[in-house]
């Protein structure tokens, strides 16, 4: 592996393609400590879980995510994250890109998360995952939050204990989503 090189070879995209698992990786594990310890238990800015928990009030207002905060991560993502993981990277003996490559994946999976989170208050899942993920972050919403913080994966619910499956004929509040959530 020659570490000034972007992909000339098969162990370069190896690499690249841990890069990328770790930017997701990075990414899910933010979500969730955010998700639960600063937006529902007020370890963090005070504007954070206000804003998390009138979300929960009024799940269906819109927007959940201003434009204005989608741009400021992108921003933040290419200006700093992705500089400092390529910083963290020479600094351990990685090629630079790779840790810029981790900043962007965890960006775009911020964006992702954004995307999955929005379809579940205001579209209809269409998929099998799509309704297993919706039905656990309504039931995260219908049962005060304290469970299944994990939007996007239950990864850090099982690490942390805080899984809890929801059956797939559970039923939720119609003012959880913008359409009828009855039946899975």
């Amino acid at each position: 592996m020659r570490h000034g090189a972007i992909l000339p070879g098969v162990t370069d995209v190896a690499v690249a393609a841990l890069a990328v698992l770790a930017g997701v990786g990075a990414w899910s594990f933010t979500e969730y400590v955010i998700h639960r310890w600063f937006m529902h238990a007020e370890l963090g800015p005070a504007i954070a879980s206000r804003g998390h928990l009138e979300h929960h009030r009024h799940p269906t207002r819109r927007p959940l995510a201003s434009p204005l905060s989608l741009a400021a991560a992108v921003v933040v993502g290419l200006g700093v994250v992705s500089p400092v993981g390529a910083g963290l990277a020479t600094a351990v003996g990685a090629p630079w890109w790779t840790g810029a490559l981790a900043g962007v994946a965890g960006i775009a999976t911020y964006l992702v998360y954004e995307r999955v989170h929005f379809r579940s208050h205001f579209r209809p899942a269409t998929t099998r995952y799509a309704r297993w993920q919706q039905r656990r972050h309504l039931a995260h919403h219908h049962r005060a939050g304290t469970t299944n913080f994990g939007v996007t994966s239950p990864l850090w619910d099982w690490v942390f204990a805080t899984y809890e499956p929801v059956p797939p004929d559970a039923a939720f509040p119609d003012r959880l989503t913008a359409f009828s959530a009855r039946s899975g």
